[in-house]
This record gives structure tokens, sequence and C-alpha cells, in this order.
């Protein structure tokens, strides 16, 4: 028996990449996404406004938060929409502090060169100069960029 490194996935995970994969590959693919960005916006705004009036331990109150944040702060109404029909699509714009992972809502984007980027932290270490030893680290979210361009 061999070890795989893949990443096991769930299914909603699976259809996620899928989608991705065939919005890449598929004429009319985008359209399809943008259908669904659309559908799922609308979704999670459903799904806050009927939760119902209660004390929220700190876990709830955590994953209540991140998703009106993903639900609000990535999107925009459509071309054409104020807002109050209902229609979204992914914001042409990038937040500068903007949650890359529900998973762990902390990380960013690494830029280590103008052509390097990665995702994760930025490490930070204090090292002795004369014997190498760290005397003192910290991991840090990246600082946000100050120009952007559209991401979806």
């Amino acid at each position: 028996m061999l070890d795989d490194a893949v990443a096991t996935q769930d299914t909603v995970t699976q259809l996620i990449g899928a989608i991705r994969r065939v919005r890449r590959e598929v004429s009319g693919g985008a359209e399809a996404r943008e259908q669904l960005v659309d559908a799922l916006v609308s979704d999670a705004h459903r799904l806050l406004g009927q939760l119902p009036e209660q004390e929220l331990g700190p876990r709830a109150a955590e994953a209540v938060a991140l998703l009106a944040l993903v639900a609000g702060r990535d999107v925009e109404p459509v071309e054409g929409s104020d807002g109050t029909d209902g229609r979204w699509r992914i914001a042409g714009r990038v937040a500068p502090d903007r949650v890359i992972s529900t998973v762990d809502p902390d990380t960013g984007h690494v830029h280590k060169t103008v052509h390097h980027r990665q995702d994760g932290f930025t490490g930070h270490l204090a090292i002795e100069p004369d014997t190498g030893i760290i005397t003192d680290c910290a991991l840090r979210r990246p600082a946000p960029k100050t120009t952007n361009s559209g991401h979806s």
C-alpha cells in the first residue's frame, strides 16, 4: 500500500473544484459560474437573515461572522442592480485584508517578489548575530498590498 499526499475532500469542496475546472475548460462555463455565485450569495444572505435570535457561543459567533464577511465584502451587486434585488457577482476589486481561507481566516497572500506569491503568513526572526541562536520569532498576517487588480 502506498500513501498519497492528496488532500481528502468533502463533496462541497469537490463540487467547487469541478466547477472551477469547467469554468476554465468549457465555453459558457464562466456564465454558469456567475449564476452559481449569485445563488450562493443569495443563500448566504437568506441563512444569515433567518437565524433565530439567540446568544451564540464563541465558535458559532465566529462562523456566522465569517459567513457575513465573505458574503458581504467579496461580492457586489451585478451591473444594473442597486443591491436590493438580490443579484450578486464577485467584486471586481479586492479588499486589502481579504479573507482567503475559511479554514484559517488569519492567513493571507504573501508577496515575496513581484512575480512570486504564496499564501500563508509572514515570518519574523530575531537572530543573535554572533551565535546564530534564534532569540525571538513571530508569525503575522501579511501586510495588505496598496494596489490591487480585479480578482475572482
